[in-house]
């Protein structure tokens, strides 16, 4: 499980999930949720293979809190997905998220397709599904201020498409 180091004035709660499905774990004050993470598994109970990089469903939920319930107070606010890939943790640096509209089935259709494709083609490494999300990221979501890292050992890496090589290239942070 992952190891949260807790604030003095906030408490992690983990919110129950269904049998073979995805841990979620949020801070118990309903405002402005600085910290959200969760886990994606290997395969669910019927077979089906489980993408390491975070979900359309992660953007959408990150962004739908700090839309909905930070009054404009975008700083530090963090989805951290865990997953047999890695540690990927989406951001938001943007200033004004209020004004940006987002279409999670269009976003769903998209990126369902992708990954069913990655499936299907044996193509389903976890650098392909980085390519396929930074590009995701880019070209469908498209909302300027929208950030992914991965940790990778003790280096926090920023994840960015290329469009020239098709993959995702890795700047580390400095620390």
């Amino acid at each position: 499980m992952f190891d949260f180091k807790e604030r003095p004035h906030e408490r992690i709660r983990a919110v129950a999930g269904a049998d073979c499905k995805d841990a979620f774990y949020r801070p118990s004050d309903p405002n402005c949720i600085m910290t959200m993470a969760h886990t994606h598994q290997n395969v669910r109970c019927d077979g089906s293979l489980v993408q390491s990089v975070p979900s359309e469903v992660d953007i959408y939920g990150l962004l739908d809190e700090i839309k909905n319930n930070c009054s404009g107070n975008y700083g530090n606010v963090n989805s951290f997905t865990i997953s047999q890939g890695g540690t990927y943790i989406l951001s938001y640096v943007g200033t004004n998220l209020s004004t940006i509209g987002y279409d999670l089935d269009e976003w769903t259709d998209k990126y369902k397709d992708n990954i069913d494709k990655m499936i299907k083609r044996n193509k389903f490494t976890v650098a392909n599904q980085e390519a396929f999300f930074t590009k995701f990221l880019k070209y469908v979501v498209k909302i300027n201020g929208l950030e992914v890292y991965k940790k990778e050992g003790n280096v926090i890496n920023k994840l960015e498409y290329n469009s020239t090589t098709k993959t995702a290239t890795k700047t580390p942070c400095p620390n």
